[in-house]
């Protein structure tokens, strides 16, 4: 038994299309596998931004005989659809149909057998209209086949030409018109790739989305395996905000009781003093839950809940 791996290549492509993508890629190919008599065991799907990957389980080293019917023209029929019928089926003449009534009629039927083959000629197929790097036109195909573990190399953001280190991989040179398919492993190897920053996902601005924009962009997110702590927190702040112009009316209350005859430019400043607190408590607490430390729901409603417990205290304790 032998194991069939399929992986597909491309440009960034949004991860709700990359997950039909990948069921549609697992069931046209496991019906291309049975349709060439080939049995199997599992067959799992996985996307990313720029992949689809497919994992068969397995597959017999040879498929076994199929056989398929197809039913033709009616009994009768004019000489140019019996023709057709002919050459479709691959038949030289009627005498290799079968006639048979099927209660609307009687109609040809044709019985094509097909003796099974070496599976390596069905994945050959798949591997080269498949291929990315590859070439393919009447027959002729080339390329290089790469499996490997890339270890980090350069700075996350890197976006531009940078040499990886590649380690435990293998090379598969494929020639055109050869049926050889020669392996040569390594333990390290030198690779010129896009930098770590090409393949990260550009994140749009949370406050330019709505709030359902932003929640199926999260889940376009973590299907992809991307984290979503900063985009959960931009998420519950688009609820929790709202509410500071309730809190800063409450805390403004006792203030003005307070003030007495100040002048309206204490109050002024008081008010600028308390925007830039609440400001950068907003901002401290949307790191700390970004980088995991707190919930994002709390991170997002702690400095609500902060200067609301202060407004509750200065109107209990203020003097009327």
């Amino acid at each position: 038994m032998a194991e069939l791996l399929l992986e597909l290549m491309s440009e960034e492509i949004p991860a709700r299309m990359q997950l039909r993508a990948a069921d549609d890629l697992r069931r046209l190919v496991c019906a291309e596998l049975k349709a060439n008599g080939l049995a199997y065991g599992e067959a799992r799907a996985f996307s990313g931004p720029r992949r689809l990957t497919l994992v068969v389980d397995g597959i017999p080293a040879e498929g076994s005989d199929v056989s398929e019917e197809r039913r033709g023209p009616r009994v009768g029929a004019p000489e140019q659809a019996i023709q057709g019928f002919l050459k479709a089926a691959g038949l030289a003449s009627l005498d290799q149909a079968e006639k048979r009534d099927t209660g609307k009629g009687e109609f040809w039927f044709a019985v094509v057998r097909k003796k099974g083959g070496p599976t390596t000629d069905l994945t050959l197929r798949i591997d080269r209209v498949a291929r990315v790097g590859g070439t393919y036109s009447g027959g002729d195909f080339g390329g290089t086949d790469l499996g490997v573990t890339l270890l980090s190399a350069g700075n996350r953001e890197t976006k531009g030409l940078v040499t990886w280190q590649a380690a435990s991989g293998w090379t598969r040179e494929f020639r055109p018109n050869s049926p050889d398919l020669p392996y040569t492993e390594f333990k390290r190897h030198p690779l010129v790739l896009e930098g770590p920053g090409y393949f990260g996902s550009e994140l749009p601005v949370a406050e330019a989305m709505s709030y359902g924009e932003l929640r199926q962009h999260i889940n376009e997110l973590r299907s992809s395996g991307l984290g979503v702590e900063k985009a959960l927190v931009d998420l519950h702040r688009k609820i929790a905000f709202p509410f500071i112009t309730l809190i800063m009316a409450l805390i403004a209350v006792p203030f003005a009781v307070t003030t007495g005859k100040r002048g309206a430019m204490y109050g002024i400043g008081a008010g600028i003093v308390l925007a830039i607190v609440y400001w950068i408590a907003m901002v401290v607490f949307s790191g700390i839950g970004a980088a995991g430390l707190i919930s994002p729901l709390l991170a997002a409603w702690a400095p609500n809940l902060v200067f609301g417990s202060c407004a509750l205290y200065l109107l209990l304790t203020v003097r009327t």
